[in-house]
């Protein structure tokens, strides 16, 4: 068999490695096919080179491609990242925007019910002047025609007790009478008694016969309440004028605590020593001194 063809390497390395010169005739055929089958595989060792060659630049450029492919992805990611965060930032701004407006409007409504409430208020606090002018008015009005009233119903207590004092009072003269000289004037009704209710011409004690006289005269007083009791004693000019006082004094004073114990307030009573100074007669004739020598008792409405 002769020896088979090196199929490594290229061409012309086959070619400087086979020994041409030891070519023996029997070869020659063989030599003939073996250069074909040599320009064979050296054109397919080129075209294997080309072919190597193009798919290294073609797998190069789809390393390329699949770079660029890899770089637009992630370009896109970010700019689709980028329009997420400017969409998210977009509804934040709308979604703020939308509170502002809210706040806003929730201001405004606030600001306008303090506006109304304080317009209220100040209606309120008008009504409320308004009513306590009228409440005083009427409390004012009220307490006047109570007053009214009042003084009404007080004119007629004292009409009415007018009355009764002007239908009890002839009863009233009459049983004064049984004690001494009754008159009447503009002071009122005026009883005076005698110098027997005396002890003497001088003296301040009663006589024996005067206290029954004193406790009749007492429950005359108490069963007509609506008179005050004036007390006033006289006597005549015998003595010092200072004598002659601090002795009516005395008598006027004697008779208004006698009273008094028997039951007639202390508060109806007055009681004034006249000493001399009023008499009703000349002080020329025993008679005419005793007329001076007594006690009248006025009594006068207390109306």
């Amino acid at each position: 068999m002769p020896a088979e063809l090196p199929t490594t390497g290229s061409a012309r390395a086959s070619r400087a490695a086979w020994p041409w010169k030891q070519t023996k005739p029997w070869t020659v055929n063989y030599l003939a096919w073996d250069h074909v089958t040599a320009r064979q595989a050296i054109g397919s060792a080129v075209k294997a080179e080309e072919t190597a060659a193009v798919r290294k630049t073609a797998r190069e450029k789809r390393n390329d491609q699949i770079r660029n492919d890899a770089a637009i992805r992630k370009a896109e990611d970010r700019v689709a990242d980028a329009q997420g965060q400017v969409d998210e930032l977009k509804a934040q701004l709308a979604e703020e925007m939308k509170n502002r407006q809210l706040s806003e409007r929730d201001v405004q409504n606030y600001s306008d019910q303090i506006k109304q409430l304080r317009q209220e208020n100040a209606n309120l606090r008008d009504e409320l002047a308004r009513t306590k002018t009228d409440a005083e008015t009427a409390k004012s009005r009220l307490a006047s025609l109570e007053g009214e009233n009042q003084t009404i119903k007080q004119q007629r207590d004292r009409d009415a007790r007018i009355a009764k004092l002007a239908a009890d009072e002839p009863a009233l003269i009459a049983n004064l009478k049984r004690f001494g000289v009754v008159t009447k004037n503009e002071r009122g009704i005026i009883l005076t008694l005698p110098e027997t209710f005396w002890a003497g011409t001088r003296s301040t004690g009663f006589a024996p016969n005067a206290d029954t006289k004193m406790t009749s005269l007492a429950d005359i007083f108490v069963n007509n309440p609506d008179y005050n009791i004036v007390i006033e004693s006289h006597t005549d000019n015998s003595g010092t004028p200072e004598s002659l006082q601090v002795l009516t004094q005395q008598r006027a004073q004697a008779i208004a605590d006698r009273i008094s114990s028997l039951g007639v307030p202390a508060s109806r009573m007055q009681a004034t020593g006249m000493g001399a100074a009023l008499p009703v007669a000349p002080n020329t004739t025993a008679v005419s001194r005793a007329k001076n020598r007594r006690v009248q008792i006025i009594l006068s409405a207390s109306l």
